[in-house]
């Protein structure tokens, strides 16, 4: 397997990653509509992620060490068949709303302004800040994510509607995604590195080492769970992001010569209790009036008879304007 092959296919499980995180949770807001379901629904969907995390990178590298690193790719494949069975056994298919649109404009014009992004970063590592294609790649990625938001407005189904940014708790939970998201890969990333070339663990022994990291993750989800419909938002997400950042202050204390115990540790605990806090309510959040019929709209949004009309929300919540 050479790295162009690798490299297209982790772009192709990207894609498919990105159809089939936000199909999940919208099934999830739309089947579990009731505060006191949601919960517990979102806690179980959190649940099964930390659980398949830890079995993840225990499994990883019991593979690496006793076959050989590509069967962590082929391990995917009898799990997914089994995904598929059972969706197509118990998901009953909806008909789309008459008129509506998909944006496969707005799509490709997402996707291509935060390509254009990594890559400036990326380049900025190895040709630094004021190279050509450092700047003339954010640039790009700017222009075009620009272009995006302009189309966004004018057409009639977008990819993303900017009242839903806008909305303060929306808005706030997406960014709280995004922060989780450059806190978790950072520290996966560097303490995958840590384990096994400073600390010199295995690939099975640095897997077990990530243990600590899914069980911080599975206690954050059961403590916040019954509090998803009866405490705000902030006061879920702001204790859940400040986990994280603590976390994220002692790996950047880690020193060269370090231990498991008395460095790693903490961090994966922190981090992983922050996730799980984090994850569940931003999810659950995120996607409150998702779904077709049985979704309540968030009483502060600005809805339109389209999207009323479209079955998107249901159109009692036109009181909510």
């Amino acid at each position: 397997m050479d790295p162009a092959m690798l490299f297209t296919a982790r772009a192709f499980q990207g894609v498919f990653g990105a159809l089939l995180t936000p199909s999940v949770l919208a099934t999830l807001a739309a089947t579990f509509p009731m505060p006191a379901e949601r919960g517990k629904a979102f806690g179980i969907y959190g649940t099964v992620m930390g659980s398949s995390s830890g079995l993840g990178v225990v499994l990883g590298g019991v593979l690496t060490d006793y076959l050989d690193w590509r069967w962590c790719m082929y391990v995917s494949l009898p799990i997914a068949a089994v995904a598929a069975a059972g969706t197509f056994y118990a998901v009953r298919p909806v008909s789309r709303a008459a008129g509506v649109r998909v944006d496969i404009a707005g799509a490709l014009l997402a996707t291509t302004g935060l390509m254009a992004l990594v890559l400036g970063f990326a380049r900025a590592e190895t040709d630094g800040w004021s190279a050509a294609i450092t700047i003339g790649s954010l640039a790009a990625g700017v222009l075009v994510l620009a272009v995006f938001v302009v189309v966004q407005k004018r057409i009639a189904w977008p990819l993303l509607p900017l009242r839903v940014v806008l909305d303060r708790r929306r808005g706030g939970s997406y960014l709280a995604v995004l922060s989780l998201a450059v806190g978790m890969f950072a520290t996966l990333f560097f303490l995958t590195f840590y384990l096994q070339n400073v600390l010199g663990y295995s690939p099975v022994r640095a897997g077990i080492a990530f243990l600590p990291l899914t069980a911080g993750l599975m206690v954050g989800v059961r403590i916040v769970s019954p509090l998803l419909m009866r405490a705000q938002v902030r006061s879920l997400l702001c204790p859940g992001l400040l986990t994280i950042a603590a976390g994220l202050a002692l790996l950047g204390l880690v020193p060269v010569h370090g231990g498991y115990w008395p460095h790693v540790f903490p961090v994966f605990l922190l981090v992983g209790l922050g996730t799980g806090w984090v994850l569940v309510t931003a999810n659950s959040t995120a996607t409150i009036g998702a779904g077709v019929d049985t979704a309540v709209a968030n009483p502060g949004a600005v809805l339109t008879d389209r999207e009323c009309r479209s079955g998107t929300f249901r159109c009692d919540a036109m009181a909510g304007r």
